[in-house]
C-alpha cells in the first residue's frame, strides 16, 4: 500500500468521487479516522479553453480542509508548472 505520509508538504493532484479536481499541499494523514488534511485547495476548472483554479471553499477560511479519504477516488503528483502556478497563486502573486 502507498504511503501518503512520504508525500507531506507536497503539492498533490486529488480527484474527488464526484469528479472535482482539486490542487492542495498534502498537510497531514489521519489514517485511524480517514481523513486528510488539504492546505489552501483549490479546485481545477476550464475557463475559455485554459485550466483555471477558484478556491475550494469561497464563503469560510480554507487553509486547511479535512477530506475523507473515502471521497478521493485518486491522488498524483502535481505536475510541474501546474504547481508552479499554484504556488503563485496561494504566494499572492501572478506569474507570467
Amino acid at each position: 500500500m502507498y504511503n501518503l505520509q512520504d508525500d507531506l508538504g507536497k503539492i498533490k493532484s486529488v480527484k474527488l468521487s464526484n469528479g472535482v479536481e482539486v490542487i492542495a499541499t498534502l498537510l497531514s494523514v489521519d489514517e485511524d479516522n480517514g481523513l486528510v488534511n488539504l492546505g489552501e485547495p483549490r479546485v481545477v476548472v476550464i475557463n475559455d479553453d485554459e485550466l483555471a483554479l477558484i478556491p475550494y471553499v469561497f464563503t469560510g477560511a480554507s487553509a486547511e480542509v479535512l477530506v475523507r479519504m473515502s471521497e478521493i477516488q485518486s491522488m498524483v503528483d502535481t505536475l510541474e508548472q501546474s504547481a508552479k502556478d499554484y504556488e503563485g497563486i496561494i504566494e499572492g502573486k501572478e506569474e507570467d
